[in-house]
């Protein structure tokens, strides 16, 4: 197995994002969803239907970390280590998921503007982990490509 500094650091980030993917998840649940007399509400987003996108989103976030992780590992197995499917995927992923997280961000702060919630701390802490996360999927797409041109120039 071939485990160098620069996966390990990949590794740690990518257990930040399944953390910050989480507090979205958890946020959601525990500040903006209420049950009143049978009836769930979320007044700090507008409609439950954008609750449910905001557990959705932080699901998702945490699926891509695990999902990331896994292909760190894989790299790092000898047999697969040549495989050019698998390194260019790892920061192919980091980058749809910048660019989604960027976009859910914005998304959750015009949401949040229209239901008349822009400035409740917590819905502005709710749109930061987007950009927590957008910030370290662009961190971890770097990384990932500088150690696929490592790789390549190593290997030839």
């Amino acid at each position: 197995m071939d485990i160098s500094k620069n996966s390990m650091i990949r590794f740690i980030i990518y257990i930040g994002v399944i953390v910050t993917s989480a507090n979205i998840y958890n946020y959601v649940y525990l500040h903006f969803l209420y049950a009143i007399r049978g009836k769930v509400l979320c007044p700090a987003l507008g409609s439950v239907s954008m609750c449910e996108l905001g557990l959705t989103s932080g699901y998702l976030g945490v699926v891509t970390g695990h999902v990331l992780a896994i292909l760190l590992f894989l790299k790092s197995v000898e047999k697969l280590k040549h495989s050019k499917i698998l390194n260019r995927l790892e920061y192919l992923i980091c980058g749809t998921q910048v660019i989604l997280q960027l976009w859910l961000g914005a998304y959750f702060a015009i949401v949040s503007s229209d239901a008349g919630s822009t400035d409740d701390v917590r819905v502005t802490l709710f749109i930061s982990y987007f950009c927590l996360n957008a910030l370290l999927f662009t961190i971890n797409g770097i990384l990932s490509y500088l150690d696929q041109i490592n790789r390549e120039r190593y290997y030839q």
